[in-house]
């Protein structure tokens, strides 16, 4: 495996190098593969995990409560997921709801 099956992980991959001097924390959860699939699979961010999203996912990729201010989250997917997490995201102090972005896939 490599990013460039993933749909549009290349290109996302892309899109956080090339806005230096700005954090850009991708995070990407993949369900049907294995651990080990991840640990070969080649162009794939840092934060690659196996699995569904959890919501103590969702909180550690939008930092502490009082450090918030900066995040901004883009969902994508299924619109039961995106509109479960939008709704989750939106709702964390600290956080805006004009800062979550979505789109949905189907």
């Amino acid at each position: 495996m490599n990013a460039d099956e993933i749909l549009f992980v290349s290109r996302l991959v892309e899109l956080a190098k090339r806005h230096s001097g700005i954090e850009v924390d991708l995070r990407l959860h993949l369900t049907g593969v294995s651990q080990d699939d991840i640990a070969n699979a080649k162009g794939l961010p840092e934060h690659t995990n196996v699995g569904r999203v959890t919501g103590e996912d969702l909180e550690a990729a939008i930092g502490a409560e009082n450090d918030r201010s900066g995040a901004v989250c883009y969902v994508c997917g299924p619109p039961a997921m995106t509109d479960s997490m939008v709704g989750f995201l939106g709702s964390r102090k600290g956080m805006e709801s004009r800062r979550v972005l979505c789109e949905k896939w189907w």
